[in-house]
């Protein structure tokens, strides 16, 4: 089964350039390119007390720092999915939350 690529677009800059164009009824010449992103089944979003983090094919976890306001959203619409660890005692579990909130305070 193939499963065609979803769209994201992501405004980088230029919110006051277009107020300009649109205030001096100019037309607004543009950039758009194509580019591969990961696919949402490799991507898992992680809730943790501190915050949010995303792990990339069941290793790499890095916490997301700045505005997970909007990437959280943004990944969720796209398909990733949303996990919350499971309080335990297990020291596993300490190690990884001990890890996430390091990467938070950088």
């Amino acid at each position: 089964m193939h499963i065609e690529p979803l769209g994201l677009y992501l405004a980088n800059e230029g919110k006051n350039r277009v107020a300009l164009y649109q205030e001096l009824q100019l037309p607004m010449p543009t950039d758009v390119w194509s580019k591969e992103y990961i696919a949402p089944q490799r991507m898992k979003l992680i809730q943790h007390d501190d915050g949010w983090a995303a792990q990339l094919d069941q290793r790499e976890i890095r916490a997301i720092q700045y505005c997970a306001d909007i990437i959280v959203p943004m990944l969720k619409a796209y398909g990733v999915a949303t996990h919350q660890p499971q309080q335990s005692k297990a020291p596993e579990t300490n190690m990884f939350l001990r890890m996430l909130s390091a990467f938070a305070k950088r």
